[in-house]
Parts: structure tokens; C-alpha cells; sequence
């Protein structure tokens, strides 16, 4: 029998400090995966390593398999690796639907050294907001590296030409090809450079000389200057300038009110440099780039429902009470939200565009039904009350097999459906509260229109009969 490979994971990135060697590297890696092994829940670890970076994915079982959320069984994972030393980590969690951070602010700007500083303060601010974790800034330090710059002032009181002292160095380190030698069947290069021993550091080129315009040989060490400097082990470029990112997750606090608290924050606490500028990517700017285009889907959805139930009533104020209904569902919708502790995502928001059609068809059937009797010429307040007695069955059967469709994805017990949770929150609280209030507030908002109707009707203009009859 063939076992079910389980869907749920954890990513853990991990940055090391700089100049971290691979064995200390993989050292650390084991550390880390003796940690997370010692849960029951972990059916398996794949890790990669490199000298600046490790990459681990936790593979859990499905929902129902375990007692615990993602996020907080992720939060215990990142508490315990907390203790190891020397690593920054970044633990995600999710099927794959999402990658990166939660939070994620781009600094751009043309000088390196400013836009550094202000990044490192902004990280420190960062810190310090409650919610913020695996906080971390994408600007690592590369390895300590030494240079011999050629002392140009002096080269030219000794008349050591600069090309010169760059060629003798070139060729003891890198080597030059001075000819070739050949065989029979094959030619080969002959490369002369320095012994390995003598280039492990600046003693090594001690008694090595230039020729100097006059003739003289100078010593290489006259002429040239140590420098000990520490480079950038990358170069990151945001819309063609160089950026520093700062990152973080966000645990327990919405990403919105996150960011708008950060950025108050900032402002308050530090002075953005004249020439750096701020860009903001991750969950904020996934959700800002595409909630204009869920608002104008909404708003065209319920610009389609209008036209079609005017058509279909040939009235222009009967879809009104039907409407009328929609903001009762996003009531219920957000409330249920906030009583499961869920954030208005991408997938809530889903969640309640799919509700107008499932909440306008309730009030439909009652208003479909009163016009029909209306028309057989039951009095309205009777043809209401018919109404409502004989649509009651099909509206509760119908909102019942919505609700209990999304129960599977509201416990999370399917694969996958943590992720899908927020939707069927919406669903089911929308329909919950609009079956309850559209059999009380749809009959009523539609006898105030059925009146409104009334007063708006041109009434027939009356004629005295004696004076059709004088014409």
C-alpha cells in the first residue's frame, strides 16, 4: 500500500555570518536538524548548505494528523533554534502558495555608505515593533580581503611607471604566458607566476623589484600601499540603484496596520537622508497591487446583478431591496474574521465576492415569490407573508449545503486548507448572518420601495364632464 507523502512544510533560511567555512557551515546545519528532529510531528528534513547560507524544508503531516497550526508549530521551531549562535533565520510557513517575507522594505540609494546607515537603523527599528520576527537585513559584510594599491606620488618620485608595478603583480599572482612548447602531437603554454608559498601574504614579495625610468630597480614595497578592507559579498539592485532590504515576518499583528505602524515609526525615530528613498514589497504590496482589482470586480458584480434583476423585474427599485442584502453578508463576513482570529487576505476577499450571487439568491426567491402572488392578486402584505412561509425551506437548505461545503476548509483538515481557512470564514459567516436578517430586512426594505414606488407614480389628470362636454 502506497503512503500518502504529506503536504504541510516548513522553509527555514539561514544566514551565517561572513567568512563562515563550509564545515562550519554543515557543523551548524546538524545542530539546527538535531532540534527539529526531536519533534514526533517531523516526517522528514532536506537541508542544503553553502558557506553563507543553509536552506532547510520540514515536511508535517496534514492537519488532521496533528494537534497544532503551522504557524504554531512554526513558532515553537523558531523559538528552540533561537539558542544556536552565529545564524539569522527566516521560518516560512505554508504549502507554496506565498514565498518570502511578510514584511519587506527596499532602501534605495546612489551613496552605498549613507543608504547603509539608515538601513541599520531602520532594522533596529524594525526590532523593536511587537510582531516582528526573523528580523534581518540583506547586506552581509564579504570576507576580509587585502589589496596593494600603487602609491602613485611616490612611483613618480622614484620614476616607477604605475603599469609597470600593475604587470609585475599581475604576473607573480595571476601569471603571464611568456611562450610555448611543443611536441609532436600537442602544444602547451608556459606560464610563469610565483610559487604557491610565496603569494600566501605581502612578506612573500619582499625583494622583488621594478625597473624605474632612470634604470634603477626599486623595491615593489616602495612603491605600493597595503590596504585591508572588507568587500560586499553581493551587489543588490532595486529599479536600478543600489537597495539594502529589510525584512521580517509577522506574527499576530495584521500586515497592514503593521506597516502603517512601522512607517509612523520610522519617521518619528529616524531622518531619511536626502538622497535614499523607500520602496515596500512582500504580503503589503501583494495585497495593495491587487486590492484595486478585487474592489473593481466587486463593484462590477454588483453593477451586473442590478442590470439583470432590473431586467428580470422591469423595475429599477425592486433590485434595490434585493441588494440591499449584500452588506449584511460582509458584516457577517468580517465578523467571523475576527472571531477566528484571521486577517482580511487575498483569499477572505475571494471569499466574499463569491458571496453576492450566494447571498442575493436568497433574497431573490422571496421577492420573485411576492411579485408572483402580487400579480395573482394577493394583497403585498399577505403575498410577503406567503412568501416567506413557503421560500423558508429552500433558502435554509440551500445556505445549509453552502455552509457545510466549507466546513472541511474552515477546520483545516484537508491538505492545503490552512491556507484556504480564510475564505470559508467569510462564506460561512456571510450566509450565516444574511439568511438570518434577510428574512426580516429584505420584506421590509421592499415594502418602503413598494411605497416609495407608489408616491413617484404620475397620477391621471381628471376632467370635469361639463366641461368635455362645453368643448
Amino acid at each position: 500500500m502506497k503512503t500518502k507523502r504529506p503536504s504541510m512544510s516548513i522553509t527555514i533560511e539561514v544566514e551565517l555570518d561572513g567568512g563562515t567555512t563550509l564545515d562550519s557551515a554543515t557543523k551548524t546545519t546538524k545542530k539546527m536538524e538535531s532540534i527539529i528532529n526531536k519533534y514526533p510531528e517531523v516526517k522528514y528534513l532536506y537541508s542544503t548548505v553553502t558557506p553563507n547560507k543553509i536552506n532547510i524544508s520540514v515536511k508535517l503531516p496534514d492537519k488532521k494528523d496533528r494537534n497544532e497550526s503551522l504557524s504554531e508549530f512554526g513558532n515553537k521551531v523558531r523559538k528552540d533554534l533561537q539558542q544556536v549562535s552565529g545564524i539569522i533565520i527566516a521560518l516560512t510557513t505554508g504549502s507554496g502558495i506565498t514565498s518570502g517575507k511578510d514584511a519587506q522594505y527596499h532602501f534605495k540609494g546612489n551613496d552605498f555608505n549613507q543608504l547603509l546607515d539608515y538601513s541599520l537603523q531602520a532594522e533596529k527599528v524594525l526590532k523593536q515593533m511587537p510582531g516582528a520576527v526573523d528580523v534581518s537585513m540583506n547586506y552581509k559584510a564579504g570576507k576580509p580581503e587585502a589589496k596593494l594599491d600603487v602609491d602613485r606620488d611616490r612611483a613618480a618620485d622614484l620614476g616607477v611607471s604605475p603599469v609597470v608595478v600593475a604587470n609585475t603583480l599581475a604576473t607573480l599572482f595571476n601569471g603571464s604566458i611568456v611562450t610555448q612548447y611543443e611536441t609532436e602531437k600537442d602544444r602547451y603554454d608556459v606560464k610563469v607566476l610565483l610559487q604557491d608559498n610565496q603569494r600566501r601574504d605581502f612578506d612573500s614579495l619582499k625583494g622583488i623589484y621594478v625597473p624605474g625610468t632612470n634604470g634603477e630597480m626599486v623595491p615593489l614595497d616602495m612603491v605600493t600601499k597595503q590596504v585591508f578592507s572588507t568587500g560586499s559579498s553581493t551587489i543588490n539592485r532595486y529599479d536600478k540603484a543600489r537597495e539594502i532590504q529589510v525584512t521580517a515576518n509577522i506574527v499576530g499583528v495584521a500586515s497592514g496596520s503593521f506597516d502603517t505602524l512601522f512607517n509612523d515609526k520610522l519617521k518619528s525615530d529616524t531622518m531619511m537622508p536626502a538622497g535614499v528613498s523607500q520602496a515596500v514589497s512582500g504580503d503589503q504590496e501583494r495585497l495593495t497591487e491587487s486590492i484595486a482589482s478585487l474592489i473593481t470586480a466587486f463593484l462590477m458584480g454588483i453593477l451586473f446583478l442590478f442590470l439583470i434583476l432590473a431586467a428580470q423585474f422591469e423595475s429599477f427599485l425592486d433590485p434595490l431591496a434585493i441588494l440591499f442584502s449584500l452588506p449584511f453578508a460582509i458584516s457577517g463576513a468580517l465578523l467571523a474574521l475576527f472571531l477566528s482570529g484571521s486577517n482580511l487576505s487575498m483569499m477572505a476577499f475571494i471569499g466574499i465576492i463569491m458571496l453576492m450571487g450566494l447571498v442575493t439568491k436568497n433574497a431573490i426567491l422571496l421577492i420573485d415569490f411576492t411579485k408572483q402572488k402580487r400579480v395573482e392578486g394577493v394583497e403585498r402584505s399577505a403575498a410577503i407573508l406567503q412568501a416567506g412561509s413557503t421560500r423558508l425551506r429552500p433558502i435554509i437548505m440551500t445556505s445549509l449545503a453552502m455552509i457545510f461545503g466549507m466546513l472541511p476548509s474552515a477546520l483545516s483538515t484537508g491538505a492545503g486548507a490552512e491556507s484556504r481557512a480564510p475564505m470559508a470564514y467569510t462564506i460561512i459567516g456571510g450566509l450565516i448572518v444574511s439568511t438570518v436578517l434577510t428574512l426580516v430586512i429584505v420584506p421590509v426594505v421592499y415594502t418602503l420601495l413598494d411605497d416609495l414606488k407608489g408616491v413617484f407614480k404620475k397620477k391621471p389628470s381628471v376632467v370635469p364632464v361639463q366641461e368635455s362636454l362645453n368643448s
